[in-house]
């Protein structure tokens, strides 16, 4: 997929290069399958099988000289799991004249990120028979609210479950209905919810790729069942009276230290030399300055912040084939399998060991 930035750039006039991309498509072993755009915001984004970067770039100058400013590598599934389609929509209009199918479709989405307590730590708390139903009422209530919204499910792996909307009204009444729906399950299942909007092609070497990272960090905002939305969906859906407990929204300065954070501990959490005095000096903050925005932001003090971090990290690799509890230690960043026995046992409830044997049987 490619965008192309074209200011002032119409449906019409996309179109017809649209069909000039196809008059020469075999030239360069393309296949020029659809495009969105978006007239409001300029960008233009285009689907197309080729064999390589190069051959989309050629194409495109000798069709009509509009060369892409970004492309990346995508999956069709996951293409039409996020935009609802991999061909011209249905509704394309046919103009009269030269039989040239119009049609505006933004690419511009909502992205909403639940996560929820891994599944295997839940079944410890409740018993097998438990867990299972309370995650087939959440998995219910989630996929139902997104389509009764006219969203996409997708899902992501792990513990997160995403859907996506064209509509950010939609969007924010979804999340607002499932934590209304799930008020007596959320904080066992400690459920986050996260949402930002974004387009598919934008600085990212993945689909979406800015707009579920910065949902995914989001949700480490805030309490549990609490919704956390960035300042672009506030921008586009202005609602003040929607500033109660059970909602946050991040100011656009908010997010840039969030984004941060994140960032800092993604590239060093699996380095014990790694404390709280090199997160300071990574982050170009005091140790107050430091404490009081990890605190802001997640609750949380930068110790424990990095700890949760790491801990959560050991989950996905205890589930990782081959792995055991000494190379999980070293790998997340703690001293000693006992110091993190100890850590993993304060914070979940069982020991890792358990935990590795329960994914093993599972």
């Amino acid at each position: 997929m490619d965008r192309h930035f074209v200011p002032q750039a119409n449906a019409k006039a996309v179109a017809e290069a649209h069909r000039e991309d196809l008059a020469i498509q075999g030239l360069y072993a393309c296949k020029c399958m659809t495009y969105w755009i978006d007239e409001d915001r300029g960008n233009v984004f285009c689907l197309i099988e080729a064999p390589d970067k190069n051959a989309v770039i050629k194409m495109h100058q000798q069709a009509h000289g509009l060369v892409p400013h970004e492309i990346i590598e995508v999956s069709t599934d996951l293409v039409n799991a996020f935009l609802g389609r991999i061909h011209d929509p249905e509704s394309a209009h046919e103009n009269t004249e030269d039989d040239l199918k119009v049609f505006s479709d933004p690419a511009f989405r909502a992205i909403l990120i639940l996560e929820v307590l891994d599944y295997i730590l839940l079944q410890h708390k409740t018993g097998k028979e438990v867990a299972v139903e309370k995650f087939r009422h959440f998995n219910q209530i989630v996929h139902q609210q997104i389509r009764s919204h006219q969203g996409l499910n997708i899902e992501l792996g792990g513990v997160s479950i995403a859907g996506s909307f064209a509509s950010i009204k939609q969007a924010i009444a979804c999340a607002h209905n499932i934590q209304q729906a799930l008020t007596g399950l959320a904080d066992e299942l400690e459920l986050r919810m996260g949402m930002h909007a974004g387009f598919p092609v934008k600085d990212h070497t993945e689909l979406f790729g800015n707009t579920i990272k910065l949902s995914k960090y989001l949700c480490r905002t805030g309490a549990r069942n609490q919704i956390s939305f960035s300042s672009t969906i506030h921008d586009f859906y202005k609602r003040e009276h929607l500033q109660e407990t059970s909602v946050r929204w991040l100011t656009a300065s908010e997010e840039l230290t969030l984004i941060k954070l994140m960032e800092v501990l993604e590239s060093s959490w699996q380095n014990s030399e790694f404390d709280t005095a090199e997160f300071g000096r990574l982050m170009g903050m005091s140790k107050s300055t430091l404490y009081r925005a990890c605190r802001e932001l997640t609750r949380l003090s930068p110790n424990a912040l990095l700890h949760e971090f790491r801990l959560n990290q050991s989950l996905a690799l205890l589930r990782s084939q081959g792995r055991n509890v000494a190379q999980t230690t070293f790998e997340t960043g703690f001293s000693s399998p006992s110091y993190f026995s100890k850590c993993f046992q304060k914070r979940f409830g069982l020991l890792p060991m358990a935990y590795l044997k329960a994914t093993q049987e599972a």
